[in-house]
């Protein structure tokens, strides 16, 4: 009980976000590179949990966990501090997530990690649904998902590193949108969501009720194109802000629509199971 009495600090939250993203756990991290450190693990181990650290400690572990300095170091400058005027003199360079009515939009350091786990898109999705309704542990992710706990553990510490989820509470909760940027950057990301969605979909039994399947091919020119895009992008700002009854009666659905040029038709009798 001694341990939650302990005050959470800014730079505490950083350093523990930090190595969840690379660390499965705290002893990992600290056998990894205490001779960089000059304090036992017992010592990291309340660092984590929100204990106050000298700088020379705080200097160690940023460059351990290869954090951005400026950044970590004025998050530890206002954890030294208790008056919220002393603290807004060491305001933070700029905000790492764009959060706004009820929308967490994927950042560049973040999507780094999605391409590397898309998985972890799927994870976040299913708390969207879920978490606002029901107590979701990590246990719950292991049962629904069908992983195991370690591997559960794993996507939770990595959603949690980038800040996405709280770092401090068993229930698993976040409430809103995630979205992924338009632009070339994050083309990968989309691409792999995408095609991970549409994968799910013809993995399962088609029915009128409740599944949506057209198809319309014909030749058109870019300008048609971009015109497409700006009616798809109105129909998707209908669906997200329309207020549709999201009660426990209503069921988890897909919304999802492409399209792509046809470079080449050489291929096809292979596509559509022609031959092989």
């Amino acid at each position: 009980m001694g341990d939650l009495a302990i005050s959470v600090n800014e730079f505490s939250d950083q350093v523990l976000r930090k190595r969840k993203l690379n660390y499965s756990s705290a002893r990992k991290f600290w056998l990894t590179h205490k001779n960089q450190l000059s304090i036992s693990y017992e010592r990291y181990s309340h660092i984590e949990k929100g204990k106050a650290t000298t700088i020379k400690t705080a200097l160690e572990l940023i460059k351990a966990l290869n954090m951005d300095e400026s950044t970590a170091l004025h998050a530890w400058m206002r954890s030294q501090l208790d008056d919220p005027k002393h603290k807004s003199y060491f305001s933070a360079p700029a905000e790492t997530c764009d959060k706004f009515r009820n929308k967490l939009v994927i950042t560049s350091d973040q999507r780094r990690v999605f391409e590397e786990c898309p998985f972890l898109y799927r994870i976040l999705i299913y708390l969207a649904l879920f978490s606002q309704s029901e107590q979701i542990t990590i246990k719950k992710i292991s049962n629904v998902f069908k992983i195991s706990t370690i591997e559960a553990t794993a996507l939770i510490n990595k959603l949690q590193g980038l800040g996405i989820l709280d770092l401090r509470q068993d229930r698993l909760s976040f409430n809103g949108w995630c979205v992924i940027p338009e632009g070339d950057d994050f083309q990968n990301l989309r691409r792999k969501n995408f095609t991970s969605m549409v994968w799910h979909h013809f993995d399962k039994a088609y029915t009128d009720r409740f599944s949506i399947e057209k198809i319309s091919i014909r030749r058109v020119q870019p300008r048609d194109i971009q015109l497409l895009r700006e009616k798809i992008q109105n129909l998707f700002r209908w669906w997200g802000s329309n207020d549709l009854d999201e009660s426990e009666e209503g069921s988890p659905f897909t919304f999802f629509v492409g399209g792509a040029h046809i470079h080449s038709f050489a291929n096809d009798a292979v596509y559509w199971g022609y031959k092989k």
